[in-house]
């Protein structure tokens, strides 16, 4: 697991449900860009995630 922060977020209205795009400085690993989609309850949903995820498991 890595740990980065998230640097920029920009709405992503090509995305099929809504969704927001990411920006996230992971340090020497440089700045990588995500998409991500916020759930009612708060929730984080990455839609690239660096590894397989077993459908509504938590991580971290």
């Amino acid at each position: 697991m890595r740990v980065g922060v998230v640097t920029d977020v920009r709405e992503f209205p090509e995305a099929r449900r809504p969704a927001y795009r990411l920006w996230i400085d992971f340090g020497e690993l440089g700045v990588k860009r995500s998409s991500a989609q916020i759930t009612e309850a708060g929730e984080v949903i990455l839609l690239h995630p660096d590894r397989a995820v077993v459908l509504g498991a938590k991580i971290g």
